[in-house]
């Protein structure tokens, strides 16, 4: 493959991101024929075809299946729109990571990392990073178990004569991180921050699965990592939406209509 052709794929690859990325803007949209869920779609023909080709299944699936007939209008609570914003979010999240894949395949060593992540990634388990606050805790895990995903809480995983780091190693085999950055702690200076504990496998996380697999759940005023970015707030009132929202986009198969 020469360099023109390996740019030319990362640069398809990042577009196929950036489309993924828009889906999340369009959830207040309040029916198919909202100008910006139109402009988003055309737009995202054009990147198809020039990825795949004019005449390609990618480009007819979404011109054709992805969205029902002409004059459907629900809003998301409704149950249609955001049915159909998940699909795309999990059907742009394959197209991406086959991509990643088969560039690795082709040698490009800058998406080696990428397609193995998307290989490892398990979509049924996410993994809640947690400090002292156990009702938020609970909240969150709850909140899993009834959108059909399982959660992953430490210390309710057995020991098995194992040290705390080598314990989150054989755990870690989930699709993403819940990470509760709550007020436990407070600095000389007055200001509010996580346990270390939260920070750490946080850091670890991250690592092991890419910035976009984490979603950060916070209060408000705790202290963040500087380049923490994507933070829900607890004290917003539709955060546990947002939450299943960012996991619905990461590649999750999760029916909004479960939260209420």
């Amino acid at each position: 493959m020469t360099a023109d052709e390996k740019i030319e794929r990362k640069r398809a690859f990042d577009m196929l991101g950036s489309l993924l990325g828009e889906i999340n803007g369009l959830y207040d949209c309040v029916g198919y024929d909202a100008p910006k869920l139109i402009k988003w779609k055309r737009r995202a023909a054009r990147i198809l075809a020039s990825i795949y080709g004019e005449t390609s299944s990618e480009v007819e699936w979404l011109l054709g299946n992805a969205f029902p007939a002409t004059g459907a209008a629900y809003k998301w609570e409704g149950g249609m729109l955001g049915e159909t914003l998940g699909m795309l979010q999990r059907e742009f999240t394959k197209m991406r990571d086959s991509f990643a894949e088969n560039e690795h395949k082709s040698g490009t060593p800058e998406t080696a990392k990428v397609a193995k992540r998307a290989r490892d990634l398990n979509y049924e388990r996410v993994f809640i990073v947690h400090g002292h606050d156990a009702a938020l805790r609970s909240e969150v895990a709850r909140l899993m178990e009834k959108v059909g995903i399982k959660p992953i809480i430490l210390s309710e995983q057995p020991n098995c004569g194992s040290t705390i780091i080598e314990k989150i190693e054989k755990n870690s085999d989930v699709g993403a991180a819940i990470c509760l950055f709550t007020a436990d702690d407070e600095c000389k200076d007055g200001t509010k921050r996580a346990r270390q504990n939260v920070a750490l496998e946080t850091g670890y996380f991250w690592g092991k699965l890419g910035r976009d697999k984490m979603v950060i759940l916070a209060d408000k005023g705790v202290e963040l990592p500087s380049d923490m970015q994507g933070v829900v707030y607890t004290d917003t009132v539709n955060w546990r939406f947002s939450v299943c929202r960012e996991l619905r986009q990461m590649g999750y198969d999760i029916d909004l209509n479960r939260i209420v």
